[in-house]
C-alpha cells in the first residue's frame, strides 16, 4: 500500500511544480505585456510631443513673419507717400496703377490671397482682386479699430459664408504720421493654401495623424483648419466645452501636454497639447489609440502565445522528465559531449590560427597539443609528439655557452607561475636546425579545483629580431669608431638647452678637457662669444638635413687660449629630441698662411710694378682674357677696354698682326706650345714712353719682348686657360716719330 500512497503523492507533488510554473510565467507574460504597454505609449508620446512642439514654432514664426511683413508696410516712407498721392488725386490713373502695381508685388511675394487699400471708414480704394470692390462688416469693424488704436491688427480666422471660404486679416494703418492714419491696408491670408499645409504636414508615417488648430468661442471649442474627416465642410467647426474628454476642450481650459481622450469623432485618440505664443490658438497633434497600440496587440498576441507555449513546454517537461528521466539523462550527457567537442573544437581552431608557436602539457609534462607554428620550429608533428615528455621534443640550449637550459614547463609545474625563458635561449630542433626563441610559459587551472592541470608554453622564432639587433649593434659601432675617427672636433649638441650630449677624441685634444668634462658643459661654455653661440642655436630651425656653415667663430681651450674655429653644423631630430651635430675646425694655421699668401701677392704685385711686368689670362672658351694694372699701362689701354681676342689682335702693329694671330691659332693653341714671341704693339695712349719711364722719346709704335708661359687649367665646363707676362725692354724700344 505504500507504494501507490507514494506515487500519489509524487504527482501531486509534480502537479504543484506544474502549477506554480505556470503561474509564474503567466504573471511573467503579463509583467511582460505591461511593459511593453507603457513603452509604446511613452514613445508615441515622445513622437507627438516633438511634432506638437515642431509645428508650434513653425506657426509662432509664420505670425511673426506676417507681422514683420505688416510692419515693414506700415514705416515704408515711400509706401506712406504714395498712398497719400493717390487719396489727394483719386481720380489719377498713374497714381492708382502705380498702388495696383505695388500690392500687386506685395501680394505675388508673401503668398497673400489678396491685398486691399481702404479708407478709415472701411470704403476700398484699391485691390488687387478687382471683383473685391466692398469688405466685409467684420473686416470693416477690424479696420475702424485698427485706425482708432493706431496699430497693427492681426485678426483671427474668419468664415465667409457667402463663399464657403475661410481668411484671415492682418490691418496695417497707414500715413506719413503714424499718429493720424489716412487709410489702412488689408493683407489677406487664405489659411488654406498658406498655413494649415504646414499644420496637416506629418514627417511620420501614419494613417490617423492629424494636426488641429482651436480657439474658445464662447462656450464652445472652435476648429480652425479643416478637420481630417470633414473636408468637404469648410465652415467651422464647433463642439461643445462640457465634454472634457476630448483634447480640444482641455486646451482652451489650460491644459498643456499630453492627453488620452476621444476626438471630435468619439474615437480614442492619444493627443499632445500645446498654446501657441502670442496667439489665441492651440495646437493638438493626435493620433488613433487603434493605430498607437495596433503594435501593442500584436505584441500581447505573440506575448500570449509565447507564454502559454512556454507554460505548455513546462508541463510538458516536467512530465517529459517523470516519465522519460533515463532517455533525458542520456540525451543530455550526448548533448554534454557535443558541447566538449564543439569547445575542444573551438580550442583546436584557436590554437592553430595563433601567430605564435604554441604547446600545450598536462600535468606530468608530456605533450597534448602543438600548433602548426609550433611543428616548424621542433621538427615534430603534433601526432609525432603527442603523449612524450616535454624534453624529448622542447630541447632549448644557451645560445652562448651551448649548454643545455631549464625547460621552463618543470618551473611552471612546480611554482604554478608564470614563467619568462631564459635569456639567449635557441631551439633546438629535430633535424638540428637551431632557431633562437623569445617568450614565456604558463600554467592551466583547473576551473573548479585551481589546481595546475597543464602548462600552455608560447613562444616565437627571435632569428630575424635577433639578426636586426645585431645590425643596430654593428652600425652603432661603425658609427662610433667614424665618430672617433674623424680628425675634426665632432660635438653633439641639444638645441634648447645647449648642452652637449657626445664629442669624440679629436674634441677633447681640441678643447684640452676629457671627455666626462665636456658632457658637463655647454656649447656656449667652449666659446669666446657666447652670447653669438646661444643666438645661432636658438634662430636656427630644426629642420631635418638643414645644415649651417659658420665660416668663422672664436673658441677658448681649457687654459684660456683663444682660436678661431670653422663650424658645420646639421639640424635633425634624434628620439623627438632637437639636436644638432657640429663639425669644428682650428683654422689658426691656416689663417695664418693666407696671411702670408697675402703679403706674399701684395709683394708680388709691387714687384711687378717696379719691374715693369704685366701679366694676363685668357680663357680659350670664352675667347676673354683679363690682365693687371701694370700689362694695361703697358697697352695703355683702361678697365673698359674690350679684353677678347679680336681687341687684343688691333693692340698689335699691322705688320705683325698677321703673322701673330697664325702664331696664336696654330703654335700655342694648336699645339699646346709655349707663347714666346716678340711683336710690335700700337698703344692707345699717345705718350707710351712716359708711362714707361722713358721720357722725351715720343713713338707709337714700339717692340715689346714678351715671353709666354703656357698652363692647363680647368673651370666647371673644362676649359682651358691661359696665362703669361710682359716686360718691356727699355733698351730695344723702337721709336717712330708722329
Amino acid at each position: 500500500m505504500n507504494g501507490p500512497l507514494i506515487q500519489k503523492t509524487n504527482r501531486k507533488f509534480w502537479l504543484s511544480i506544474v502549477v506554480s510554473m505556470s503561474l509564474l510565467i503567466a504573471a511573467g507574460g503579463y509583467w511582460f505585456y505591461v511593459g511593453e504597454e507603457e513603452e509604446i505609449r511613452s514613445e508615441k508620446y515622445n513622437e507627438l510631443s516633438s511634432i506638437a512642439l515642431i509645428k508650434t514654432e513653425q506657426i509662432a514664426h509664420w505670425r511673426a513673419d506676417r507681422y514683420t511683413d505688416a510692419l515693414f508696410h506700415s514705416q515704408s516712407p515711400l509706401f506712406n507717400q504714395a498712398v497719400e498721392n493717390l487719396l489727394r488725386n483719386p481720380s489719377s490713373r498713374t497714381l492708382r496703377s502705380q498702388m495696383i502695381t505695388r500690392l500687386y508685388i506685395t501680394k505675388k511675394n508673401h503668398n497673400y490671397e489678396n491685398v486691399i487699400l481702404v479708407s478709415p471708414t472701411g470704403t476700398v480704394i484699391v485691390s488687387v482682386d478687382s471683383s473685391t470692390t466692398e469688405i466685409e462688416d467684420e473686416s470693416m469693424r477690424e479696420v475702424i479699430n485698427a485706425i482708432n488704436k493706431k496699430s497693427i491688427c492681426v485678426c483671427d480666422f474668419v468664415y465667409d459664408s457667402a463663399n464657403g471660404s475661410i481668411y484671415m486679416d492682418i490691418i496695417v494703418p497707414l500715413g506719413t504720421n503714424p499718429q493720424h492714419p489716412i487709410a489702412a491696408v488689408i493683407l489677406r491670408i487664405d489659411p488654406e493654401h498658406d498655413l494649415f499645409p504646414l499644420i496637416e504636414w506629418w514627417p511620420l508615417v501614419s494613417k490617423s495623424n492629424e494636426t488641429l488648430i482651436v480657439r474658445k468661442e464662447g462656450d464652445s471649442v472652435e476648429f480652425l483648419n479643416t478637420t481630417q474627416f470633414q473636408k468637404k465642410n469648410r465652415s467651422l467647426f464647433r463642439v461643445s466645452l462640457s465634454d472634457t474628454t476630448l483634447p480640444a476642450v482641455k486646451a482652451v481650459l489650460g491644459y498643456e501636454g499630453e492627453f488620452e481622450g476621444v476626438d471630435y469623432r468619439g474615437v480614442p485618440v492619444l493627443s499632445s497639447v500645446h498654446r501657441i505664443p502670442d496667439s489665441p490658438w492651440y495646437l493638438i497633434a493626435k493620433v488613433n489609440s487603434d493605430e498607437v497600440f495596433e503594435e501593442l496587440r500584436y505584441r500581447g498576441t505573440m506575448t500570449i502565445i509565447l507564454f502559454s507555449l512556454l507554460i505548455i513546454a513546462a508541463a510538458s517537461s516536467v512530465g517529459f522528465f517523470l516519465y522519460y528521466r533515463q532517455r533525458n539523462l542520456f540525451r543530455d550527457r550526448y548533448h554534454a559531449e557535443a558541447e566538449l567537442r564543439e569547445a575542444q573544437e573551438e580550442f583546436r581552431t584557436t590554437l592553430y590560427s595563433i601567430g605564435d608557436a604554441v604547446i600545450t602539457t598536462d600535468v606530468h609534462g608530456r605533450i597534448r597539443h602543438m600548433n602548426t607554428i609550433a611543428e616548424q620550429l621542433t621538427g615534430w608533428k603534433e601526432s609525432q609528439a603527442s603523449g612524450k615528455p616535454v624534453d624529448d621534443v622542447f630541447k632549448i640550449h644557451d645560445e652562448e655557452t651551448g649548454a643545455p637550459a631549464l625547460n621552463p614547463v618543470h618551473r611552471v609545474l612546480r611554482e604554478g607561475t608564470i614563467v619568462g625563458l631564459a635569456n639567449h635561449a635557441v631551439l633546438v630542433s629535430k633535424d638540428g636546425t637551431l632557431h633562437p626563441i623569445a617568450d614565456s610559459g604558463a600554467p592551466i587551472f583547473d576551473s573548479s579545483t585551481k589546481k595546475v592541470i597543464g602548462v600552455v608554453l608560447v613562444f616565437r622564432d627571435q632569428e630575424e629580431e635577433r639578426n636586426a639587433q645585431r645590425a643596430l649593434r654593428e652600425s652603432e659601432e661603425k658609427f662610433k669608431q667614424l665618430f672617433e675617427a674623424e680628425s675634426d672636433a665632432i660635438l653633439l649638441v641639444e638645441n634648447s638647452t645647449g648642452r652637449i650630449l657626445e664629442a669624440n677624441e679629436a674634441a677633447c685634444l681640441l678643447y684640452q678637457f676629457s671627455r666626462e668634462e665636456l658632457l658637463t658643459k655647454k656649447n656656449s661654455d667652449l666659446s669666446a662669444e657666447p652670447e653669438l653661440t646661444r643666438q645661432v642655436t636658438q634662430t636656427t630651425k630644426p629642420v631635418r638635413e638643414n645644415v649651417v656653415f659658420i665660416p668663422l667663430r672664436h673658441h677658448r681651450k681649457k687654459d684660456g687660449t683663444v682660436f678661431p674655429v670653422e663650424i658645420t653644423g646639421r639640424f635633425f631630430l634624434l628620439h623627438n629630441k632637437s639636436v644638432h651635430i657640429a663639425a669644428i675646425r682650428d683654422i689658426s694655421r691656416r689663417m695664418k698662411a693666407e696671411e702670408s699668401l697675402g703679403k706674399s701677392e701684395s709683394f708680388l704685385r709691387v714687384s711687378q710694378r717696379l719691374a715693369k711686368i704685366g701679366s694676363y689670362e685668357l680663357t680659350l672658351a670664352t675667347g676673354r682674357w683679363t690682365s693687371t694694372e701694370t700689362l694695361d699701362e703697358i697697352f695703355g689701354i683702361t678697365e673698359t677696354y674690350a679684353k677678347t681676342v679680336e681687341g687684343w689682335r688691333q693692340l698689335i702693329h699691322p705688320d705683325d698682326r698677321d703673322m701673330m694671330t697664325r702664331y696664336l691659332n696654330e703654335d700655342v693653341i694648336g699645339t699646346r706650345g709655349e707663347f714666346y714671341k716678340e711683336y710690335r704693339i700700337i698703344r692707345v695712349s699717345d705718350d707710351p714712353c712716359k708711362t714707361l719711364g722713358l721720357e722725351g722719346r715720343a713713338a707709337h709704335k714700339c717692340t715689346i719682348n714678351i715671353w709666354f708661359r703656357h698652363e692647363k687649367r680647368y673651370t666647371g665646363t673644362d676649359d682651358r686657360c691661359h696665362s703669361g707676362h710682359y716686360r718691356t725692354q727699355a733698351d730695344r724700344i723702337d721709336h717712330e716719330a708722329k
